[in-house]
């Protein structure tokens, strides 16, 4: 049986302060905008836990006052998720991973899991950084 993502292609979005307790907000947001039971489901989930852990962690959302914004879009048979945050003087990459470290294989996960993705610098100096997936 094929089964489509419940998306529409306009996003939905929410913005949420950048603190560790709200990860699962966007977890939340995620499951709320899908569905129940959507195909996509659980790997956006998984992949915006990352995209949003990382923004938190490596960039100036992660500071007092600091926000991150969830962006959720797709159609039939994909779904994007975008994570904005206030951006950093690193961009996001793959780094060489070290086995034995408690930290660093977000990307790695995203990379493994997502069809493609990627992300772009605003003029204003934040970060989006986007994942999308295929039912």
């Amino acid at each position: 049986m094929n089964r489509m993502c419940a998306l529409r292609a306009e996003p939905v979005s929410i913005r949420l302060a950048g603190r560790a307790e709200n990860i699962g907000r966007a977890r939340e947001f995620v499951t709320a905008s899908l569905g129940a039971g959507d195909p996509c489901g659980g790997v956006l989930e998984l992949i915006v836990s990352e995209l949003v852990t990382n923004s938190i962690v490596h960039s100036r959302s992660g500071y007092d006052g600091g926000m991150v914004t969830v962006a959720i879009a797709g159609g039939g048979r994909w779904a994007r998720v975008a994570v904005t945050d206030d951006g950093s003087l690193e961009l996001p990459r793959l780094r060489s991973m070290d086995f034995s470290a408690e930290s660093g294989r977000g990307l790695h996960l995203v990379d493994a899991l997502a069809a493609t993705w990627g992300w772009h610098r605003s003029p204003a100096g934040g970060t989006t950084t986007w994942a999308e997936v295929t039912a």
